[in-house]
């Protein structure tokens, strides 16, 4: 999964945000004429309202095209496009230093 790091001030930084619109899931049977077999089939519509997201994607052409998208708003050294993958596990540090995965 990627995303993009923006740098609020030295030193701070914080997770680009978008607004998304909200979808609904419809789930509909339909049944197919050859087999006559019920499948269920989910379609995803738009409800008109939005909200604000953190920026991730998993398609590095997406990531590129949205870092280009945001070169009119900051300076190329003010966001970081980051592979968040890696640092899906949260650790907590207990007062001897060693870490606990949770």
């Amino acid at each position: 999964m990627y995303a993009i790091l923006i740098k609020d001030k030295p030193g701070l930084y914080r997770f680009l945000s978008v607004k998304k619109e909200i979808m609904k899931e419809t789930i509909t049977q339909v049944t197919d004429p050859d087999t006559k077999e019920v499948k269920d089939e989910s379609t995803f519509t738009g409800t008109g309202e939005f909200q604000t997201v953190r920026f991730e994607t998993e398609d590095r052409d997406e990531l590129e095209n949205k870092c280009v998208e945001i070169l009119g708003t900051y300076n190329k050294n003010e966001f970081i496009p980051i592979n968040t993958e890696p640092f899906k596990m949260d650790l907590i540090w207990d007062s001897e230093n060693t870490a606990e995965t949770v």
